[in-house]
């Protein structure tokens, strides 16, 4: 995968500040000074709060300055230039900040064939994280005013990027003879033969060397890989091109390097490199300085916050995603015993919703060629439609296919809860006319209210909130009727006669007749549910028509046959469901068949 490294020197603070991130495929990505404004960003004044736009194709990445320009202008092949392609390899400058283009993380460190074998091995003190917590601290101001950053830090870390800026300035600070901090991963692809280290982020004071920070293979290697403990190299005397710096005979003290390894088995850790004042005590190849293994116990400790800060992001993540299957009211109303009671099992009255997207098969063959913008699309329209039914503070229960059903009235058995799923149904109705989705996919709901047994159904592990019953039964029979009747949402006869009572202004029933669904013995009025006549969508109805369809239905259901056979002729001739109707009656010669009046009902044999 491509990658675009970024590298600023601030020379005002003495500080070279870099990060390196994956580019995704054919998603605009926004560049900038500003978190919250730029996607990636940069903290170098001389950059905007939003800069820059860029895309990567697969092949070249296209970078596209922003509308109205900015002040410091994007320089390109030495000039000033607000859009152009660049290929691996290339650059691009903002400001003080160089952009260079990578064509994937194997390039990050040269992986070579390994370190020089004639070099002077180092020195090493390697322990484990409980060893490290029995080493006293030797606490200075100098350290203590870092940590002082700590809880702001964590607390604004709204990402890893920006959790991962943050600590590594943080370590700087507290460890003032280390040249520069690092967060790094050793790839999967990475073998004893062929060590990689990627550098994710990083820190670096210019005072202390002047070449680019390049991290010891062996050494983070080793730390993260095989050992999983923090490791300290001290190189004394020979040079060793397994040194962290480029090593310039014009700096003073003895080099040095540390890696601690986050213990979430993800590969990364955190590296630091600088020079010792003095030379180390060594004994038996292992160091022996008291400044050495203070570092490893404040790099430890930052490594710890930063592991503890991902897994707490990424525990928020899957909260964040699992609330949008409950109501938004048990977010935070309930406690965990609450919850617990909330969950079990109980006979309710509730209201249940099948919504399905049809067509999608036929979207997938055809966009077989970019099976990733379909796939794309797909989830998109789902998201839309588990977003409404959140929003009205229904329950997702699940996803069958291309189907999500979600229901109202558990845990409380709302007054409002059939007016609830239908705002969701209309809103989904909106959402699906506003953005398009009907020119490559049709979506159909169906809507039922009646009895049902809600609550926690499976194992512990697997467990999930699920409703079971008849009413549900039905929900997904009128959902798989509306492409037959060629209306969007169906209703039974406890919505739509509810709709109809309560006179709401926010959706009008039209009755469709009385039919029997197919795998169903009991039959029932069903209804489409229009949206409000001044409402510009496709497939709504002006008040007038509305209401002359009723009374031909009226007539329909009568018996009289031969003016409502006329007036759905006239009038209605194109309407899917007046079709069927008329279908139905020319197979009884127009003429009601017996039984009709005490049971003027339409069996349905096919879903």
């Amino acid at each position: 995968m491509a990658e675009l490294e970024a590298l600023y020197e601030n020379k005002e603070q003495n500080l070279r500040n870099g990060w390196r991130n994956a580019l995704p495929t054919n998603q605009p990505i926004k560049l900038g000074r500003a978190y919250g404004q730029a996607d990636w960003w940069m903290n170098d004044n001389l950059i905007s709060s939003f800069h820059a736009t860029i895309q990567w194709d697969g092949e070249k990445l296209t970078v596209t300055e922003r509308t109205p320009p900015p002040t410091n202008r994007i320089y390109y092949q030495s000039r000033p230039q607000p859009n152009f392609t660049i290929a691996p390899g290339d650059s691009f400058v903002i400001g003080n900040t160089v952009f260079m283009l990578h064509a994937g993380s194997a390039s990050m460190v040269a992986s070579g064939g390994g370190d020089r074998g004639d070099v002077t091995i180092p020195a090493e003190a390697s322990f484990t994280r409980a060893q490290l917590r029995q080493v006293p601290f030797d606490t200075s101001a100098t350290f203590l005013r870092a940590l002082e950053q700590i809880p702001d830090v964590l607390r604004l870390a709204n990402d890893e990027d920006m959790l991962f800026r943050n600590m590594v300035k943080v370590g700087l600070d507290a460890l003032p003879h280390a040249d520069a901090l690092a967060v790094v991963q050793i790839p999967n692809e990475a073998t004893d033969n062929d060590k990689r280290v990627l550098v994710r982020n990083h820190l670096q004071r210019l005072s202390g060397k002047a070449d680019i920070f390049m991290p010891s293979r062996r050494l983070a290697f080793r730390a993260i890989r095989q050992d999983k403990k923090s490791v300290a190299h001290v190189w004394i005397g020979e040079k060793s091109e397994d040194m962290t710096m480029r090593m310039d005979s014009k700096l003073p003290g003895v080099p040095w390097a540390i890696c601690t390894p986050f213990k979430d088995d993800s590969g990364w850790g955190l590296y630091a490199d600088g020079r010792l004042p003095k030379e180390p005590a060594v004994i038996g190849g292992q160091v022996r300085d008291k400044e050495l293994l203070d570092y490893q116990k404040v790099i430890e400790l930052i490594a710890g916050l930063i592991e503890s800060t991902r897994k707490a992001h990424h525990l928020d993540r899957q909260l964040t995603m699992y609330r949008r299957f409950i109501p938004r009211r048990l977010w935070s109303d309930a406690s965990a015993d609450q919850l617990d009671d909330l969950l079990v099992p109980r006979l309710t009255k509730a209201t249940v919703m099948f919504c399905d997207l049809r067509g999608s098969c036929k979207f997938a063959e055809e966009g077989e060629a970019d099976l990733v913008d379909a796939w794309a699309d797909l989830s998109r329209a789902i998201d839309d439609m588990t977003t409404a039914i959140s929003a009205e503070d229904g329950i997702v229960a699940g996803f069958q296919g291309d189907a999500v059903m979600a229901f109202w009235g558990w845990p409380d058995n709302d007054d409002d809860q059939i007016e609830r799923a239908v705002k969701a149904a209309m809103g989904i109705r909106r959402r699906f006319d506003k953005l398009g989705w009907w020119k490559n996919l049709s979506c159909g709901i169906g809507i039922a209210h009646g009895q049902v047994m809600a609550g926690r159904m499976g194992a512990s592990e697997l467990a999930k909130v699920d409703v079971f019953g008849p009413t549900v039964n039905l929900a997904s029979r009128l959902e798989s009727m509306t492409k037959r009747f060629g209306v969007r949402i169906l209703v039974d006869e406890a919505v739509g006669k509810y709709l109809t009572e309560k006179r709401w202004s926010q959706a009008r029933v039209r009755r469709l007749g009385r039919f029997t669904p197919a795998g169903m013995t009991k039959g029932l009025m069903v209804s489409e549910v229009l949206p409000p006549e001044h409402e510009p969508v496709q497939g709504n109805l002006k008040e007038s028509i509305r209401r002359s369809w009723d009374e031909v239905v009226t007539m329909f259901l009568a018996g009289e046959w031969g003016e409502a056979r006329r007036r759905f002729e006239q009038f209605f001739s194109n309407d899917p469901t007046a079709k069927m109707l008329l279908e139905h009656m020319a197979n009884s010669n127009n003429v009601p068949p017996k039984g009709w009046a005490e049971k003027p009902e339409i069996v349905l044999d096919t879903k």
